[in-house]
């Protein structure tokens, strides 16, 4: 199956952008708030029950390179029969989920490739706010680009 969908959640634990990269999986945009908020919230509890087990790791996914010596907080990664969901948080605070298939190994890989997109085309970009949803289409074609869609 694949890669399922994308979920960018700011600081506060709002929805700046999703993309659903399954044409056959369905959320309504009601579920997606949900699903987004739920995770950030219990993203920060994690990160406030366990203060002292904090995991420095090589790099992102424990392999060297990507963010090499960042400490990894909270939850960030949720295994389960039906998909996997992996969460990689920017220095800023910024959520970047991904939703894929339990097969898929390319997860750490897309993660980084949609940070440095968010950072090449929304974050560097003036006439983007910094807590409102993303509508640029150079980050559109970047994610359609990372996923050959």
């Amino acid at each position: 199956m694949g890669h399922l969908a994308i979920f960018i959640v700011n600081q506060n634990g709002s929805l700046v952008y999703h993309k659903v990269i399954t044409p056959s999986l369905k959320f309504a945009t009601n579920d997606t708030i949900r699903l987004a908020s739920t995770f950030h919230s219990m993203h920060a509890i994690s990160q406030q029950i366990t203060p002292n087990c904090q995991d420095i790791r090589a790099g992102f996914g424990g392999s060297p390179g990507f963010l090499a010596g960042t400490v990894m907080e909270g939850i960030n990664e949720i295994v389960t029969d039906n998909f996997t969901l992996k969460c990689f948080q920017s220095f800023t605070g910024v959520k970047f989920i991904l939703v894929s298939d339990p097969q898929q190994k390319d997860m750490d890989y897309c993660l980084k490739s949609i940070y440095e997109a968010y950072a090449d085309h929304v974050s560097k970009n003036p006439f983007q706010e910094a807590e409102m949803p993303i509508r640029s289409d150079l980050f559109e074609g970047s994610i359609t680009k990372i996923f050959n869609l």
